[in-house]
């Protein structure tokens, strides 16, 4: 009879073992999701003027973004325009000079994407550029566009230095993440064109490692095709603007935005949150990571299971 009991008490305790490190461990950690594409062409004539954090004085050190140049580091006069692409598939929208309303606030011209990836939302801001595409649609409206696609030009609109860049900031939601996953200055940083020895941290949102040093580097996507030449000579006519395309707007929905601030911030997420509805129950794979208490609960459960298994001994 008390051999029955052993067996049923090794049994219950290991369990009671099993089942507490499934719920302690949690899914596996998921892969870096790498989607970004860097958003210029010509990788080799741009450098990293500022990291996450600021380099040099005179300010505060958390910056946020990724100030990219085309010219010589700190020799503002050498800076030049430059195209800005898309560095990834999404829905996108602008808004002009220091014009809060619309789809994010912020100084300057300025451009958000909001990429789905995985289930997940990200965002890509592009500010102080100089001109914006008119296919990007000012305000809440907003246009699907491609990897590589044209969004405007580099500039200093907004900015108080008055110095052309291009400030690159990426969001997981709406929460302010490295893209890199280096969180240093500018000369932790891979250099645009990937040859300076310095790889990607962790978690990186790039498709190469380093940035710069595969195909994007090169190809960014769809280039416009040619209008084919006329067969009979004659005069060109003029070109006659196209008008901005007004898609049709979508159901307005609930949107956190960054205060506006000299580099943009975005505005914590609101405190009160819907509760979700009712969903099957997780498969084992998809069990969420549970908090403190919970596991303190568990341990506690064990040990009185094991109490009372002893004193049936």
């Amino acid at each position: 009879m008390r051999h029955g009991r052993r067996v049923a008490l090794s049994a219950a305790l290991t369990l009671v073992l099993v089942s507490l490190m499934l719920l302690t461990a949690g899914p596996a950690a998921s892969a870096d999701t790498h989607f970004l594409s860097l958003p210029f062409h010509h990788a080799a004539r741009m450098r990293i003027q500022q990291g996450f954090y600021w380099t040099g004085c005179c300010h505060a050190a958390y910056h946020g973004g990724i100030d990219y140049i085309e010219g010589t580091r700190d020799e503002s006069a050498t800076w030049k325009s430059f195209p800005i692409y898309a560095a990834a598939d999404g829905e996108a929208c602008a808004q002009v000079a220091s014009t809060q309303q619309g789809c994010i606030g912020g100084v300057g011209n300025r451009v958000l994407i909001v990429h789905k990836v995985g289930g997940r939302i990200f965002r890509t801001y592009y500010g102080h550029l100089r001109t914006i595409v008119p296919e990007i649609p000012r305000g809440d409206n907003t246009v699907f566009v491609r990897r590589g696609q044209l969004l405007g030009y580099a500039g200093h609109s907004g900015d108080p230095c008055c110095v052309i860049h291009l400030h690159f900031q990426f969001f997981d939601g709406w929460k302010t993440v490295d893209p890199y996953g280096i969180y240093g200055r500018r000369d932790a940083y891979p250099d645009p064109a990937g040859t300076n020895g310095i790889r990607n941290g962790s978690p990186s949102f790039w498709l190469d490692d380093p940035p710069g040093s595969g195909h994007q580097a090169i190809d960014h996507g769809p280039r416009r095709t040619p209008r084919p030449t006329p067969k009979l000579p004659r005069a060109t006519p003029r070109a006659t603007p196209r008008p901005t395309p007004h898609p049709t707007p979508k159901a307005p929905r609930p949107t956190p935005r960054p205060t506006p601030r000299p580099t943009p911030r975005p505005t914590p997420k609101p405190t009160h949150r819907p509760r979700p509805s009712p969903s099957p129950r997780p498969t084992a794979a998809a069990l969420p990571v549970p908090d403190r208490a919970s596991v303190l609960a568990i341990e506690q459960l064990v040990v009185s299971i094991l109490v009372a298994l002893v004193r049936s001994l």
